[in-house]
């Protein structure tokens, strides 16, 4: 087409699918307690409570956003929603870029060992979503920080 950019189809369908094995409340569920293992470890008792009481929120937004990215012809919703699902959830929250940083490197890390990515093909979409997600949001947050 006339975009830009032109998104790799096929991965954008992989991760439609994503949302199927790991938006719902079990999966999302092990997530938060495989995350809150290392988590509960780098970072201050204060920041982890902050985080684990809307893990599920977070990651159910950036797996949301990411399955819409399919039938999105534009990419400024997704930027637009990244900032208001995600950045200013974790402003609201008193994370700062580090603990950002933290949180979205925890959260590629610990994604294999769940039982829903057990699928190497899963796995590698999650990871390169994730890997992408993780730098715009680290970037914006930056630009956007007080």
């Amino acid at each position: 087409g006339d975009a830009a950019v032109d998104l790799d189809r096929a991965f954008l369908r992989q991760l439609a699918d994503l949302k199927g094995l790991m938006g719902n409340k079990e999966a999302l569920e092990q997530y938060r307690l495989a995350a809150a293992g290392i988590l509960g470890k780098q970072t201050s008792s204060e920041k982890f409570r902050a985080i684990d009481s809307n893990f599920r929120t977070l990651f159910k937004a950036l797996l949301r956003m990411g399955e819409g990215l399919i039938h999105s012809k534009d990419l400024k919703y997704f930027f637009s929603d990244l900032v208001e699902k995600f950045i200013e959830l974790c402003r609201s929250l008193e994370l700062g870029w580090k603990d950002v940083d933290t949180l979205l490197t925890c959260a590629i890390d610990v994604a294999p060992q769940l039982q829903v990515m057990r699928k190497e093909r899963s796995q590698r979409v999650f990871a390169r979503y994730m890997t992408t997600v993780k730098s715009c949001i680290l970037r914006m947050h930056q630009v956007g920080a007080p």
